[in-house]
C-alpha cells in the first residue's frame, strides 16, 4: 500500500508539469516587472491561452493490415494448392497474434446505447483534469501601471496636498507673524517658512523634484539588478528541458513497470500452482497405467493434464498481451506528453523576458558569453556580407521553424510490429529490431524564436526520446522472448507427455 501511495503521488504530481508551471509563473511576473521598471523594448504579450498540464493522449491509430495477411486466417480455411508458402506463413503469424491485436485494439460495440455510454465516458474523461492532485493553474495578473506613472501620480498627489496645506496656512495666518521665517535661529537655509504662498509652492516643487531625481536613481539601481536577474534566469532556462524530459521519461518507465509487476505477481502465483499440478500429474503417470484395465484412469489423467496445459498456455498468452498493452499505452502517453512539453517550453521561452528584450544600456549584462569560435564565425559572415539581417521591429530574436518528432516508433502499432517480427524470425536481435523500428515521418513543425535555449529544447527532447525508445524496444523484446520461452517449454512438456502416454498405451 505504501508503494502504491508513493507511486500515485509520483504520477499524480509530475515534476515536469510543476517545473513548467513555475516557469509560467516566472514568465508573467518577470514581464510585469520589466514593464513596471520601464526597461522593456520588445513587444512581448501573454495573451495566448496556455495549458501547462498535458491533455489526455488521443486514441492510438488503428493497425494497417497488409494485403493477404488476415484473409482466410480467421476461419482456418487454407487451400494448400492455391496459397503459396509465404501467404500461408503470414496467415499463421496473424492467427498467432490475433489475441494481441484484439487486446491492443479492443473491438468497438455495435450497440448504439453502449456506444453512447462510451462517448459520455470519454467526454467525462476529457473534462476531467489530467493531474487533479496539482490543483488549478495560476492565472496571470495584469499590470496596472509602471514605476514612472506611479511616481507621477505620487508627485501630483503630494503637490496637491502641499498646496492645499500652504494655502490654508496663509489664510489662517492673518495679521500674525510667521513663526519660522527665514533667518530665525531655529531655522536652516533650506528649512523655513517663506513669506508668501507662491514662494512656498516653489520650495515644495524643488523638494518634490529632488525626491523624483532620487527615485530615478533608485530605478536605475533596480533596473541594473533586474537585468542581472534576467541574465541568470536565461542561463538557468537551458537546464529546464533536461529536468522536464527526464521526468516524463522516468514516469513512463515507472508507470509500465509498476503495472507490469502487479501482473507478474498474479502470474507467478498461478504459475507455481500449475507447475505443482504438473508435477503431481507426472508422478501419477505410472507404468501400471499401461494396463488395459487402467485405461479409464489414464484417460482421466490425460484430460486433466490437457486442461492444465490449455489453462497455462491461455494464462501466459493473456499476461504477455496485457504486459504489451501496458508498454504500448505507456509509450503512447510518453510520446504525446513529450510533444506537448516541447510545444509548451518553446512557447514559454518565446515570451520569457531575456536580456535582448531589455532596453540596452552601457552596463549590458550577457546571459552567456559568446565563444571565440562563435565570434570568429560572426566576423567572417560580416566580412563576407552574409550576416543575418536584424530581427523584425519590436522583436529581439529571429523566428525559426523547429522540426517535429518522429512518428510511428511507439504505441500499439509498433508493439504489434515487433511482436510480429519476433514471431516470424525468433533469431532477430534487439539491435536489429531497434534499427528496423525507425521512421522518417515527423510531426508538424513548431515555430519559435531562434535562441540557444530553444535549440536546447529540441536537442534534449531528441536525447530523451532516443533513450526511451531504446528502452521501449528492449523491454518489448524482453517480454515477448520471456513469455514465449515459457510457452515453448510447455509445448516441449506436452510433446514429452504425449510420447509417454503413447508408449504406455502401446505397451
Amino acid at each position: 500500500e505504501e508503494e502504491e501511495e508513493e507511486e500515485a503521488e509520483f504520477q499524480g504530481k509530475p515534476v515536469s508539469v510543476q517545473i513548467m508551471r513555475c516557469l509560467a509563473a516566472i514568465r508573467w511576473r518577470i514581464l510585469n516587472r520589466a514593464k513596471y521598471l520601464h526597461c522593456l523594448q520588445s513587444d512581448l504579450t501573454i495573451d495566448d491561452p496556455l495549458s501547462i498540464s498535458p491533455p489526455w493522449p488521443p486514441e492510438d491509430a488503428p493497425l494497417e493490415e497488409e494485403e493477404g495477411e488476415d484473409a482466410g486466417a480467421e476461419d482456418g480455411e487454407e487451400d494448400d494448392e492455391e496459397v503459396d508458402e509465404e501467404t500461408r506463413m503470414k496467415r499463421a503469424v496473424s492467427k498467432a497474434l490475433r489475441p494481441l491485436k484484439e487486446a491492443l485494439w479492443a473491438p468497438k460495440e455495435a450497440d448504439e446505447a453502449e456506444e453512447g455510454a462510451a462517448g459520455e465516458e470519454e467526454g467525462e474523461k476529457e473534462a476531467k483534469p489530467r493531474f487533479p492532485m496539482l490543483g488549478p493553474e495560476e492565472t496571470p495578473q495584469p499590470l496596472k501601471h509602471n514605476f514612472t506613472e506611479a511616481i507621477e501620480r505620487i508627485q501630483e498627489k503630494q503637490k496637491e496636498a502641499l498646496d492645499e496645506l500652504g494655502s490654508k496656512y496663509y489664510e489662517e495666518l492673518g495679521e500674525r507673524e510667521i513663526t519660522r521665517k527665514h533667518g530665525d535661529p531655529a531655522c536652516t537655509p533650506e528649512r523655513y517658512i517663506p513669506a508668501t504662498a507662491a514662494e512656498l509652492q516653489e520650495m515644495n516643487a524643488a523638494r518634490l523634484q529632488e525626491l523624483k531625481d532620487g527615485a530615478e536613481q533608485t530605478l536605475k539601481a533596480k533596473v541594473r539588478y533586474f537585468r542581472s536577474m534576467v541574465a541568470r534566469l536565461t542561463t538557468a532556462m537551458s537546464r529546464v528541458p533536461t529536468a522536464v524530459f527526464l521526468n516524463i521519461n522516468e514516469r513512463a518507465k515507472r508507470r509500465s513497470k509498476f503495472e507490469r509487476r502487479k501482473l507478474e505477481d498474479v502470474y507467478s502465483d498461478r504459475k507455481e500452482a500449475w507447475l505443482r499440478e504438473r508435477e503431481e500429474h507426472s508422478v501419477a503417470l505410472k507404468p501400471s497405467l499401461g494396463n488395459s484395465n487402467a485405461r479409464a484412469e489414464l484417460d482421466a489423467l490425460c484430460d486433466a493434464e490437457n486442461k492444465r496445459i490449455e489453462k497455462a498456455t491461455e494464462l501466459t498468452t493473456d499476461i504477455l498481451n496485457s504486459a504489451l498493452v501496458l508498454e504500448a499505452k505507456a509509450s503512447w502517453s510518453f510520446f504525446h506528453e513529450t510533444l506537448h512539453a516541447t510545444e509548451t517550453l518553446l512557447l514559454l521561452f518565446d515570451t520569457i523576458v531575456q536580456p535582448g528584450d531589455l532596453v540596452p544600456t552601457e552596463e549590458d549584462v550577457m546571459a552567456r558569453r559568446k565563444t571565440l569560435l562563435t565570434l570568429m564565425k560572426e566576423y567572417e559572415k560580416s566580412q563576407a556580407g552574409t550576416a543575418r539581417e536584424p530581427p523584425p521591429e519590436g522583436k529581439a530574436f529571429h523566428r525559426r521553424t523547429w522540426k517535429g518528432m518522429r512518428k510511428g516508433e511507439v504505441g500499439a502499432s509498433c508493439v504489434y510490429g515487433m511482436a510480429k517480427r519476433l514471431e516470424e524470425d525468433a533469431s532477430v536481435t534487439g539491435k536489429a529490431l531497434l534499427g528496423e523500428v525507425v521512421e522518417e515521418e515527423l510531426t508538424d513543425e513548431v515555430e519559435g524564436n531562434d535562441t540557444a535555449n530553444h535549440a536546447a529544447v529540441i536537442r534534449l527532447r531528441e536525447r530523451a526520446y532516443n533513450q526511451y525508445h531504446s528502452h521501449f524496444v528492449v523491454q518489448t523484446e524482453k517480454l515477448v522472448r520471456g513469455y514465449k520461452a515459457i510457452l515453448r517449454e510447455e509445448q516441449r512438456w506436452q510433446s514429452n507427455w504425449n510420447g509417454l502416454v503413447s508408449s504406455l498405451k502401446d505397451s
